[in-house]
């Protein structure tokens, strides 16, 4: 696993939550979802922000440190979607059926994500990468009232076997000129 921090974030945080808030509904009335959680394949979180330099800023770093844990080898392809959760709504036990998985704390709240053999404090700024067959869950460790907001992204190097996947776009892409 790796963990690494945003700068963006860190340095943006109320704007990225005001963000977040502002794009949750503009999901949610798209997709027709009751969450941006259950609707994680039909959108891609950096589509709805692309316009937006500091958004663009996180998703070079996010990429940065992908590349950092997975290796510059493969074309990269990921979804990403937004966790805008209460505090009884935070994730239980589940894996996701990718080769490489991840989040990027927003607003976190005082929660920890309890993997397998290990738990991670969730921390502003955190951006985690790791394994995505591994089970994990979201716990509190005090109670919280604004909303826990995070980002989670499924990474896979197979990008044209996943046609269909509409929230799928390019992550890295190696240099075809080399």
């Amino acid at each position: 696993m790796l963990i690494t921090k945003s700068s963006v974030i860190i340095d943006n945080q109320q704007e990225m939550i005001n963000d977040c808030t502002v794009i949750r509904d503009k999901i949610l009335k798209d997709t027709g979802k009751s969450s941006t959680t259950s609707a994680y394949g039909k959108y891609n979180v950096f589509a709805y922000t692309s316009p937006k330099a500091i958004w663009n800023e996180l998703f070079v770093e996010l990429r940065d440190a992908v590349v950092d844990y997975v290796g510059d080898e493969e074309d990269l392809y990921f979804q990403c979607w937004m966790n805008f959760h209460s505090q009884s709504q935070l994730l239980k036990w589940h894996e996701h059926g990718w080769p490489y998985h991840g989040y990027i704390c927003i607003s976190p709240q005082d929660t920890s994500t309890v993997f397998k053999d290990y738990s991670v404090v969730n921390e502003i700024g955190n951006i985690y990468v790791g394994n995505g067959d591994i089970k994990h869950r979201v716990v509190s460790n005090s109670a919280f009232t604004q909303p826990r907001i995070t980002l989670g992204f499924d990474i896979t190097t197979c990008g044209d076997k996943m046609a269909g996947n509409i929230g799928l776009i390019p992550l890295f892409i190696k240099d075809r000129h080399a």
